[in-house]
């Protein structure tokens, strides 16, 4: 299967055949720039017969493109690139919301937008990689904070592979939410991705793009621990 190319979605899934452990040439990635860049890719990359941990709870991974936290009101939005259409959808953008903000997160009767745009032919895939989920997201350590350290990847049963487009991050002690989607560069360094800590009461929610009709099996990070499971990408919503 190759990848989509939906109305929101330019380079939004990379697919990488995991096939050896050497470098290789990726085509249509959005990458980071650079032949490096594919080279810590390609080896980053788990081969098929990784047999990796199977999981039978896989609550930390949902099929549902609605944001994680609450609604937002259309017009402290303002940062974030909107459909056209209504009721209008996220496509990208970044932006932190403070805490009065944060407290609009309500189901009112106004206009809000509460939803990831998604291409026909794929799902938005949240995956919950907080401290207490099934999958938790080990922090980059001060060390390797200008290094590329490979985010998550989700796998699928014909050998594709999937990289973040995003993350909902919330503080809860301060009450904030940052909204980050980026479907041109990808969420490929974890130095992208805000860090977590066991000192702070945080949510982090990473955000995938996976082509609709193939079964998700498992989910790897820093190529290797990878947890396998069986999810079929039908839409939930």
């Amino acid at each position: 299967m190759m990848p989509h190319a939906g109305r929101y979605s330019v380079a939004a899934l990379c697919l990488i055949t995991p096939i050896a452990l050497m470098p290789i040439t990726l085509v249509g990635c959005g990458g980071e720039g650079g032949t490096s860049a594919a080279v810590e890719e390609a080896q980053y990359v788990v081969p098929k017969d990784e047999p990796g941990t199977p999981i039978a709870d896989t609550s930390f991974i949902t099929i549902d493109d609605r944001i994680v936290g609450g609604r937002l009101t259309s017009t402290i939005a303002s940062k974030m690139n909107l459909t056209d259409d209504k009721p209008r959808k996220i496509i990208d953008g970044r932006q932190i919301f403070t805490k009065e903000q944060y407290n609009t997160f309500i189901n009112s009767n106004t206009l809000r937008l509460d939803k990831i745009a998604c291409p026909s032919d794929a799902v938005v895939v949240l995956v919950d990689v907080g401290a207490s989920s099934g999958f938790p997201l080990k922090s980059v350590s001060s060390a390797d904070r200008n290094k590329f350290i490979p985010a998550p990847v989700l796998h699928d049963d014909i050998g594709n592979t999937y990289w973040p487009i995003g993350y909902f991050y919330k503080d809860l002690d301060n009450e904030t939410l940052e909204i980050n989607i980026d479907l041109s560069r990808q969420f490929k360094d974890l130095n992208r991705i805000p860090p977590l800590s066991r000192s702070k009461r945080q949510d982090l929610t990473l955000i995938f793009q996976v082509n609709a009709g193939v079964n998700l099996t498992g989910i790897s990070y820093g190529g290797h621990e990878k947890r396998t499971f069986q999810m079929s990408t039908e839409k939930q919503w």
